[in-house]
């Protein structure tokens, strides 16, 4: 039987947390923290949001693959900036004598550190599309489906999305309103709608959102834009202040969500302080193993 839907603040956690320990000692942290969790879910759940172990942090080594030799590292290297995904791997597999994948091509670029320069499966100029000039009837579309791309296609008379008003609000697939706004007036968006609370944010205090922060409603009302109740919190620290720590300071206005931030800086330092001591140990334990041998 499946167990609980990890939560929002769980999978901050899990990002904060999961690079530095290993999946038992996790799964002791949150079963103190009062929301257990088996080692096993814990590593499916860190899979599936893409994190990985930091060597850095003293977890473990990184350990060199049987595949990338550095005779193919060093072709790698050499050849990957300016081809497509399609020239990698037909070159491979006549300097190696076997193609590889559109996934081992794109993790050895992201372990390596590299980029093509190309636009991925971009169309090359003189290509032709295969239903360039053909009917429906002669695509072999089904009615159904024709049904419904008519309602989604463009009417004369119509407006694209993209032309509303600016100052346009909306509400998002998360429940939160959005506002449509100039990009020359609003520094993070390419798109054009950036979050309400942001916008009202901005206004209340005279400059952009600040980078990695998330906006709590300090009431836990999402409709509530009083410039009071807005309160920017830092990303690390927004899962111990929405409690994935146990015993983390609850809050209900802003006069209490401050203190629950302030709490929430003294815990993420204990970790941190958890953390650099248990890299100390790896450390003298390697030491001591190297002079040993």
């Amino acid at each position: 039987m499946a167990g609980a839907p990890w939560t929002e603040a769980e999978d901050e956690w899990l990002r904060m947390f999961y690079p530095l320990f290993s999946n038992r000692e996790l799964e002791r942290m949150k079963a103190e923290d009062g929301w257990p969790r088996s080692a096993n879910s814990i590593g499916q759940r860190a899979q599936k949001l893409g994190i990985s172990k930091d060597p850095q942090a003293g977890y473990r080594r990184e350990m060199p693959r049987k595949m990338w030799t550095p005779e193919r590292v060093a072709w790698m290297r050499e050849y990957v900036p300016g081809h497509t995904e399609s020239e990698i791997s037909a070159e491979h597999e006549r300097v190696f004598g076997f193609p590889l994948t559109e996934g081992q091509i794109c993790n050895a670029k992201t372990n390596l550190g590299l980029r093509s320069g190309t636009h991925g499966g971009q169309f090359k100029p003189g290509h032709e599309p295969a239903n360039k000039g053909k009917t429906w009837d002669e695509m072999g579309i089904p009615e159904e489906s024709r049904e419904r791309m008519r309602a989604t296609q463009y009417h004369k008379g119509g407006k694209p999305n993209n032309t509303q008003e600016l100052l346009t609000v909306r509400e998002g697939r998360d429940g939160y309103l959005q506002i449509k706004v100039d990009p020359r007036n609003a520094k993070h968006t390419m798109a054009f709608w950036i979050p309400l609370s942001h916008f009202v944010w901005m206004q209340a205090n005279g400059r952009d959102w600040p980078e990695d922060h998330r906006c709590v409603f300090a009431d836990h009302d999402n409709r509530n834009f009083d410039p009071d109740n807005l309160v920017a919190v830092p990303n690390e620290l927004y899962p111990i202040v929405q409690g994935a720590v146990r015993g983390q300071v609850p809050y209900h206005d802003r006069d209490t969500l401050e203190v629950a931030i302030a709490s929430a800086r003294v815990t993420k330092a204990r970790y941190r302080l958890i953390a650099a001591a248990r890299r100390n140990r790896i450390e003298r334990r390697e030491t001591q193993g190297a002079e040993g041998r």
